[in-house]
C-alpha cells in the first residue's frame, strides 16, 4: 500500500551519520513505491515552545515560523520517521524542540474532541489523580510473558502508534491459546467507542471458547 512518508533528519551536521541513515531509508521507501518526504530540520527555522497551550485551544502554535508547515506534514503522514544523533544520553534538541512544538497534535486524535473530551478526564488537562502506574516502568513485565498459562486475546488498531506494544508481547507468549488481532485500518481510539470497528463477534468466540 503506497503510504505518506515523512522523515525528519535533525542532525545539525550535514552528511552525519544519522542523516546518512536518514537518506538511505527514504530511498529504500520510495523504491517501495511509497511517497516520501524528507525534511533537515538544521535547515528550517523554528523556536521554542512557549508552554502557553493555546494550541489547544485555537488547533493550531501561535508561533508563525517554519514549524507550522512540519506540524501540519507530520498530522498528514501515515508514517513518522525520525532520524537523530545520540547527544547527552537523548535525541538531538533540535529533534527535542520541533517535538515539542508538535503539540497542536495532541488534540487532533481523540482527547480535545467533543467525541473524546469530557472535564475531569485526565487525558483533558482538567483531572487529576493520587495515585499513579509509573513504577510499572521499572518493572520488567514482559520478561515473564512467556510463563502465562491463560487464555490471551491481544487487540489492536493496525494503524495505532503503540501496536508494536501488542505485537511485541504476542511474541513473548507461549502456548496455542494466544491470540493477536489487527483490526485493519483501526487507530487506538477507533477501539474505544466505534461500534462497527470493535471486533464484538470476535470477542464473544474468544470468551466463549475459554472463559468456561
Amino acid at each position: 500500500m503506497n503510504k505518506k512518508v515523512l522523515i525528519l533528519s535533525s542532525s545539525p551536521r550535514k552528511g552525519g551519520n544519522s542523516e546518512t541513515l536518514a537518506a538511505a531509508f527514504a530511498k529504500g521507501a520510495q523504491e517501495a513505491g511509497n511517497q516520501v518526504e524528507l525534511v533537515h530540520l538544521r535547515e528550517t527555522q523554528y523556536g521554542f515552545c512557549k508552554g502557553c497551550f493555546a494550541c489547544l485551544k485555537l488547533g493550531h502554535c501561535v508561533i508563525k515560523d517554519d514549524a507550522v508547515e512540519i506540524v501540519s506534514q507530520m498530522h498528514d503522514a501515515d508514517v513518522l520517521v525520525f532520524a537523530t544523533p545520540v547527544y547527552y544520553y537523548s535525541v538531538s534538541g533540535q529533534l527535542k524542540t520541533m517535538l515539542d512544538r508538535a503539540n497542536p497534535l495532541f488534540d487532533t486524535d481523540y482527547y480535545k474532541t467533543p467525541r473524546g473530551y469530557h472535564p475531569r478526564s485526565l487525558n483533558s488537562n482538567g483531572g487529576w489523580n493520587v495515585t499513579s502506574s509509573l513504577s510499572f516502568l521499572n518493572m520488567p513485565i514482559l520478561q515473564y510473558s512467556s510463563e502465562i498459562r491463560s487464555a490471551v486475546l491481544l487487540v489492536h488498531g493496525e494503524k495505532a502508534h503503540s501496536r508494536y506494544f501488542s505485537e511485541t508481547a504476542y511474541s513473548k507468549l507461549t502456548g496455542d491459546n494466544k491470540e493477536l488481532l489487527i483490526i485493519p485500518g483501526a487507530s487506538h481510539t477507533d477501539l474505544y467507542d466505534q461500534m462497527d470497528v470493535i471486533p464484538f463477534e470476535k470477542l464473544k468466540v474468544f470468551f466463549d471458547a475459554y472463559l468456561k
